[in-house]
């Protein structure tokens, strides 16, 4: 969610080095004005950190501590501790803090929420087996937790469901901060032209407030669920496995990313598509913007790879041609973030696991046109590749570890740092 004000629970590596992260933050301000736009600090180590993306706040967190940092101040404007070990900040909304504790590979330890004043709101243990989990977040609005989670045995153990709730189907869950009320809403999805309900298996849901949830789906379709019913649905909106970007409350806007690694802006009041991009539809052009910054010929060669391992292999009978997919690896966006500027940020990594690059550009989405160099590249330190900004992971971690600021710049995790990058 920046991404965003919501966040998703992952396993991220503890902080090693948090403190010159921090001194590097702090320091930023000065390297703004001295040195490039682009480069605004780094730091070794991997602490973890996310932004309040309305206020410009990054909290650092290392250890039991953390820190909320004043941007673009570069101050210190509070310390927290946090009861518990291993302690990892995971988002950051209004002035809640989404925490976990106690967890390693084996064992699920706590959440905990915590507020920007040092006030533990809530703490969830082991007596609370199926929510929340690691796939729970922190509302938009910082109101509340939610998740999606299936109907089993354990969970109606926990929940009571009722007795039409089928095994295997899925609900909406929530539980407002404030009050520690609890929202279940059966997740009703789009019945076929012969009336039976749809299989379509749920992929990905971003919680908007207390009881309100923006929900992809495995056929292509986007719901919003508000107070217990269906606002709006997008059915068939798009192809393969959606997923929710990036969603920003004061725009009323969400980006969806869809099978085809498509990139698309949504309104969230009413539904409709206001626009599509596709880099396989604009090759040409990602094409041109990658070769002026360190690209020269890389793609065509890396194509040609790819579309040779994939005529290998065994795809399924509907799967496209191997030259499709090929395209798809090369140009598809498998992460997105909306810009201050109305510019939207568009990345991919697709083609790491390939032997490719992760790249990054800035598009223009009035005009359709993308915007500048590319940003990882124009960023890449000199005689220092092991600071540089790309993903460990790829798109998955850049999905929770890829912050706007409202300044306009980005944070994110390169190989070994926290970087800071100032957009043209």
């Amino acid at each position: 969610m920046s991404m965003m004000m919501v966040g998703r629970v992952k396993s991220i590596p503890r902080a090693v080095a948090g403190a010159a992260l921090l001194g590097a933050l702090l320091a930023s301000s000065a390297v703004l004005e001295a040195a490039s736009p682009r480069r605004l600090g780094m730091a070794p180590g991997s602490a973890t950190v996310a932004v309040n993306r309305d206020s410009g706040t990054i909290a650092v967190c290392e250890g039991s501590t953390i820190s909320l940092v004043l941007w673009p101040q570069g101050v210190v404007s509070t310390r927290l501790e946090v009861k518990g070990l291993g302690a990892e900040v995971v988002a950051f909304a209004s002035d809640k803090l989404l925490i976990s504790v106690d967890r390693d590979e084996e064992l699920p330890g706590s959440l905990v929420v915590m507020d920007t004043a040092g006030r533990e709101v809530r703490r969830w243990g082991a007596t609370e087996r199926t929510f929340p989990s690691l796939t729970t977040h922190l509302s938009a609005d910082g109101r509340a937790i939610a998740d999606m989670i299936q109907v089993n045995a354990e969970t109606r153990k926990e929940f009571q469901f009722p007795s039409h709730y089928a095994d295997g189907t899925y609900v909406l869950v929530s539980e407002t901060l404030a009050s520690r009320a609890r929202r279940v809403v059966q997740l009703r999805l789009a019945e076929d032209s012969a009336g039976k309900r749809s299989t379509a298996v749920p992929q990905d849901m971003i919680s908007l407030g207390p009881d309100d949830f923006l929900v992809t789906v495995g056929n292509g379709s986007l719901l919003r669920v508000q107070s217990g019913a269906k606002s709006w649905a997008m059915p068939g909106m798009v192809r393969g496995r959606p997923v929710i970007a990036d969603v920003d409350l004061k725009t009323g806007q969400a980006l969806i990313i869809d099978g085809d690694g498509a990139v698309q802006l949504v309104g969230l009041a009413a539904g409709e598509m206001r626009w599509r991009w596709s880099g396989c539809d604009h090759a040409a052009e990602v094409t041109r913007v990658l070769e002026q910054t360190g690209f020269p010929g890389a793609l065509r060669r890396l194509g040609e790879s790819v579309e040779r391992r994939l005529a290998s292999t065994n795809l399924p009978m509907q799967a496209p041609r191997p030259s499709e997919l090929a395209e798809r690896v090369l140009y598809g966006v498998d992460a997105a973030r909306l810009l201050p500027n109305g510019r939207v940020l568009v990345a991919s990594s697709l083609a790491v696991p390939y032997g490719g690059r992760a790249w990054m550009l800035q598009l223009d989405a009035r005009g359709g046109s993308l915007v500048g160099d590319e940003v990882l590249e124009s960023a890449r330190p000199t005689g220092d590749s092991g600071s540089s900004p790309a993903p460990i992971r790829g798109g998955e971690q850049w999905q929770s570890t890829l912050h706007v600021l409202p300044t306009g710049e980005l944070l994110l995790r390169g190989s070994t740092s926290w970087v800071a990058l100032g957009l043209p």
